[in-house]
């Protein structure tokens, strides 16, 4: 975990900086008392030349138990006042996660949704079966060869009840499937509409990821009037701005989804991510 120090001073500042995982927000008042007794704690001093920034990598060890923890750096100065800059913490817990029932047909697949799903020991073929039978997973239209895209066939599977979800990334390729826009959009938190029930430890109002580039929920949202009749479950922004949504085309329902959890699926990468396997194993 990157600590980035900045000294807006013409002088060289040493500092004492505590990084701290607390149970409570300790900033506003809300729990001073949380800062004397961490769940963990790490102390370094720096040297912070004149007009830079300096930054410091912190490898934190992320609590067994599940829950919402405060990330603090505490920084200190001599005859100056200790400064925090905190951030929540959405610590998951390995578990066994939800499984579709039956066979799912993926179109679209990569090497990494194969292993992600034979890790799970969810049962998949990568053509489509009997109409309205299951669910069908597009994990990634523009993947899709032209000459490959049945939609003929997904027209019949939606249409006769079955499950389709289409997870969305970039321009949307099919307006020979149903129309759809899309809007630039970058993000690294969304809200939950009231009243949906997002996955299990994921329920909080917002759904955050670190800042950054890897750090993106979602580059890009969904619009267009399609969209706009449909129910959206997480935006951005505002709730005319969803990453996921169910819109009625086809003569049924269909899932959209524009949430990043590509590269965050391989449990031996360091960008490994139980969010969004959480969040692709509850939409499907």
């Amino acid at each position: 975990m990157p600590v980035v120090l900045c000294n807006d001073l013409p002088s060289d500042q040493p500092v004492r900086v505590e990084v701290l995982l607390t149970t409570a927000s300790p900033e506003f008042g809300q729990a001073l008392a949380a800062l004397d007794d961490p769940v963990w704690r790490h102390e370094f001093t720096a040297t912070v030349p004149a007009s830079e920034t300096l930054t410091q990598r912190v490898d934190v060890p992320w609590p067994a138990a599940e829950g919402t923890y405060w990330l603090t750096a505490q920084l200190h100065r001599a005859w100056v006042e200790p400064v925090l800059s905190q951030r929540p913490i959405n610590v998951l817990a390995a578990q066994p996660l939800p499984r579709p029932a039956g066979e799912i047909a993926v179109i679209g697949a990569d090497d990494e949704l194969r292993g992600w799903l034979r890790a799970q020991n969810i049962a998949f073929r990568e053509t489509l079966g009997t109409p309205g039978e299951g669910l069908v997973t597009v994990w990634h239209p523009r993947r899709v060869d032209p000459a490959q895209r049945n939609f003929d066939g997904l027209r019949q599977h939606v249409a006769a009840g079955g499950k389709l979800l289409i997870l969305a990334w970039g321009p949307w390729e099919w307006g020979g499937l149903f129309p759809l826009e899309t809007q630039d959009a970058r993000a690294s938190a969304g809200f939950w509409s009231e009243g949906r029930t997002p996955p299990a430890g994921l329920a909080d109002p917002v759904l955050r990821r670190l800042n950054g580039n890897r750090g993106l929920l979602a580059d890009g949202t969904f619009s267009g009037p399609t969209v706009a009749a449909g129910r959206p479950w997480l935006w951005m922004e505002r709730p005319d701005r969803p990453v996921i949504t169910e819109v009625d085309v086809l003569g049924g329902t269909v899932w959209l989804s524009r949430v990043e959890v590509r590269g965050r699926l391989d449990p031996a990468s360091a960008d490994h991510d139980r969010a969004a396997e959480r969040l692709l194993a509850w939409l499907m």
